[in-house]
């Protein structure tokens, strides 16, 4: 069964952390399979050449599909159609038994929310922003999770839970 990864960053104070979840990230969740769907915003302010080498297949939400052929290997599939639901399908059957991870803050809570996220990871770093974009700016609803589970990391805390649909 295909799991999909969910992970964000934030501060002490709730702000959404100014390091997008990177393709490099993503691509370590994958463990050098699966497939990543990714906000359009997200992806053209990273540097896909890792995934895009390791052939992974990469999932672009978007409402349009840029013009040129900077992509015309086939390593990355434009949805202008269906939204995150169809990015994520998509991304799960060609994944198989790997792991989907997503990428980009508007997307994962859009995936949150419509209940597609099997596991929802949030890396608390220890500084206190006091400013920019709250994690609850960009969360649409009450999302029922079971856990937690934490690990401490080498400066920041990491806690996962589970979606309570996906347990």
């Amino acid at each position: 069964m295909t799991t999909v990864i969910a992970e964000i960053s934030m501060s002490q104070d709730g702000f959404l952390v100014d390091r997008a979840t990177g393709p490099d990230q993503v691509l370590e969740w994958c463990g050098g399979g699966g497939a990543i769907v990714v906000g359009r915003r997200t992806f053209d302010a990273a540097d896909w050449t890792a995934v895009r080498s390791a052939r992974i297949p990469v999932f672009v939400v978007t409402h349009s599909v840029p013009t040129g052929d900077r992509y015309d290997d086939g390593s990355v599939t434009f949805v202008t159609d269906g939204g995150v639901k169809s990015a994520v399908a998509r991304a799960k059957m060609l994944a198989g038994s790997m792991v989907v991870g997503l990428a980009g803050a508007n997307l994962t809570w859009q995936a949150v929310n419509a209940g597609l996220v099997d596991d929802l990871r949030v890396i608390v770093v220890p500084v206190v922003l006091g400013k920019g974009i709250r994690v609850d700016e960009t969360a649409y609803g009450p999302v029922r999770v079971e856990g937690p589970r934490g690990v401490e990391g080498t400066g920041v805390t990491h806690v996962s839970y589970r979606s309570a649909s996906a347990a």
